[in-house]
């Protein structure tokens, strides 16, 4: 989840009423989930381990602003997927991708996990950008 200060207000508001549906389907149905947010700097909380579900209120209210480093964010999502626990998990990015495409070194860290199985997607919000359309598998616009 971004949470740079493009999505302040109600695009963060939206972003976290998604992942929190999200979150309930993912734990009813028993699946791993790695949530990480992202702005200057990513954070992390991996929701494997059952005891993290508690730390998950503070984790989403301790969001940061300013700029966003998606290069971060998606360099580690791709370590993630080169675990164990997550090996060919997909990736979901809510934002509204108001960043730079990833470097090219990242792009191929993609395609190798993407032909492994892996299926990279967004889901933007208040966004009319379309520069990772044609990196993501699939994406969703919310306005």
């Amino acid at each position: 989840v971004d949470t740079s200060g493009s999505m302040t207000g109600n695009p963060l508001k939206i972003a976290y009423s998604v992942l929190t549906q999200l979150l309930r389907l993912a734990k009813k149905q028993k699946r791993k989930v790695f949530l990480m947010s992202f702005s200057v700097r990513a954070e992390f909380l991996d929701l494997s381990f059952p005891r993290n579900w508690m730390r998950l209120s503070a984790f989403l209210e301790d969001c940061f602003t300013g700029g966003t480093n998606g290069e971060e964010m998606l360099n580690r999502s791709v370590e993630m997927l080169q675990s164990k626990s997550f090996a060919m998990a997909d990736i979901l990015i809510i934002s509204d991708f108001y960043f730079p495409l990833p470097l090219k070194s990242t792009k191929k860290k993609m395609l190798i996990e993407h032909n492994k199985g892996t299926r990279f997607y967004g889901l933007k919000i208040d966004s009319t950008d379309n520069m990772y359309d044609i990196i993501l598998d699939k994406t969703w616009n919310i306005k």
